[in-house]
């Protein structure tokens, strides 16, 4: 099981050694951006608590137990989901009427809270009582995107581990060796998901990637020339798909125009991601002030979105930036951002 675990190497190492050193929190709260292993290895550290043959903090992956939890019915093993968008009061209180008897198995119970920060403020205070005061033998496991969206109370009980998004030429390699991606694909996108194996694996498998990205490209082409209605109504195709969609634009145009502000500072193809649109990226040329906006516009679009702001708003505000005039560097301003 931990060999099958994409990167993290030092967190992994970090909970194997309080494992097999009698050493475990009470409570951990996993954070960093989605898709990038943190519910996977909050499930190795389970699986690691609830084996009774665990060595060197690693599971034996062979006994009762483990295969129990291998198929997600062991008795001493809790996960909660948000419902909808939430998690709700009646949730937690019911996770802790189960945690009131002893563990059935075992010397642990572990209970996973994945998107704690999903948490009603109801909630997030219900379960503060039950971290200010756990139970024994309990470990609580709590993952997020947006840490800082919990209350500091509740974070201040957990143990913290960070989770950052993994090399994106490990993600590629990943998915052209277990997963049979073909490798130029593979490599575009690692590049879009910016080191999520989670968010790779949903694009490369999206029969619409390449025609999306076409798409996007005209976008970026034909800006300057866009009145605002024809720009709105661009912006209201680009999200047509909701979040995800607005996700997926957001990731093309980051590495677009990270790869003008490469490309107009050093000339070097071997530096740009977008290789296979040379000519495209040779034919533009901005000054730099403009394209680090158009960059930073981008930046704080992404921002917004995992924010929870509308996708259809963010995309239009997007574009509007976008099409504003900012002057580049030493000229006045006789162009748009793109």
């Amino acid at each position: 099981m931990v060999e099958a675990i994409l990167g993290h190497e030092r967190n992994i190492a970090f909970l194997q050694r309080a494992v097999a050193g009698g050493r475990v929190a009470h409570a951990y709260l996993f954070y960093g951006p989605g898709g990038v292993g943190k519910a996977t290895v909050a499930r190795m550290l389970a699986a690691a608590l609830l084996c009774p043959q665990v060595a060197a903090g690693k599971p034996c992956g062979a006994c009762d137990d483990c295969r129990l939890f291998a198929r997600g019915q062991h008795p001493d093993w809790y996960q909660v989901d948000p419902t909808g968008a939430t998690i709700r009061i009646e949730q937690v209180r019911r996770l802790q009427q189960i945690l009131l008897r002893r563990p059935l198995r075992g010397r642990y119970r572990v209970c996973l809270m994945t998107n704690a920060e999903a948490m009603s403020t109801e909630a997030a205070n219900c379960l503060l009582k039950t971290l200010e005061e756990p139970p024994a033998a309990t470990v609580f496991i709590l993952t997020s995107d947006r840490w800082h969206d919990l209350p500091p109370t509740v974070v201040s009980r957990c143990q913290r581990l960070r989770f950052d998004p993994l090399p994106p030429e490990t993600v590629a390699s990943w998915l052209v060796q277990r997963h049979g991606v073909e490798e130029q694909r593979a490599r575009l996108v690692a590049y879009l998901a910016c080191g999520s194996p989670g968010r790779a694996l949903v694009l490369a498998g999206n029969p619409d990637l390449e025609e999306v990205r076409r798409r996007v490209m005209e976008t970026v082409a034909e800006l300057p020339a866009m009145g605002n209605g024809a720009l709105l109504r661009r912006a209201a195709d680009l999200a047509e798909g909701g979040r995800d969609a607005v996700d997926y634009v957001l990731g093309i145009l980051l590495w677009w125009y990270r790869d003008l502000v490469v490309w107009h500072l050093t000339r070097q193809e071997a530096y740009l991601r977008n290789r296979d649109c040379m000519a495209q990226l040779q034919a533009r040329e901005s000054g730099t002030a403009g394209l680090l906006a158009s960059l930073v516009a981008v930046m704080e679009a992404r921002r917004q979105l995992l924010a929870y702001a509308s996708p259809r708003l963010v995309m239009e505000v997007l574009l509007l930036r976008l099409a504003e005039v900012i002057p580049t560097d030493g000229a006045t301003g006789s162009g748009g951002a793109l």
